[in-house]
């Protein structure tokens, strides 16, 4: 149990701005409730309630993707002018339990990038992303050499995210 126990909303909705904001990447309810209740700083409802009030005053917005929020340049403001009132080791245990989230997510992610020559002295590319064991994405392409092999795979290990979200982009 933590030795802060946060029932003032304004306290509660920093800890939210702040969560969201070092998330790095959109968050939803259950990602902000799951640590407030983690931690023991609040209970789920209060966390909900707090995280609703924002939206409506408009500190934080739904994202492009559903069910997803993210800080809106108010939020951010508020939050760096209130930031000093969260206790310094309050905000470390939260940047440790996003990092601990984070983690997890990506270990959920399963990259594949791999290549072999074929029979035509060529070079067969296949990349995949699979998360929680169900298959996302995957393609093969033949390229002339093994270095273009070789870089090929590098890059799609370095930058999965952004070209699964591009070729999505242009093929939808």
């Amino acid at each position: 149990m933590s030795d802060y126990y946060f029932n003032y909303s304004v306290d509660l909705k920093l800890i939210i701005l702040f969560i969201a904001q070092n998330f790095k990447r959109p968050v939803t309810i259950s990602d902000v409730t799951d640590i407030v209740i983690s931690k023991g700083y609040a209970e789920y409802f209060e966390s909900a309630q707090c995280f609703s009030e924002l939206e409506e005053s408009g500190l934080i917005i739904p994202a492009s993707r559903k069910g997803t929020f993210i800080v809106t340049e108010k939020g951010l403001s508020t939050s760096k002018l209130l930031l000093k009132e969260l206790p310094f080791t309050v905000r470390e245990s939260l940047l440790d339990a996003i990092k601990t989230v984070r983690r997890k997510e990506t270990e959920a992610h399963s990259l594949t990038a791999e290549y072999k020559e074929n029979k035509t002295g060529s070079f067969d590319v296949f990349c995949e992303i699979t998360e929680s064991g169900f298959h996302l994405f995957s393609m093969s392409v033949t390229l002339p050499t093994k270095d273009d092999a070789r870089r090929a795979t590098a890059n799609f290990k370095k930058n999965a995210e952004q070209i699964y979200a591009e070729i999505i982009k242009n093929l939808s």
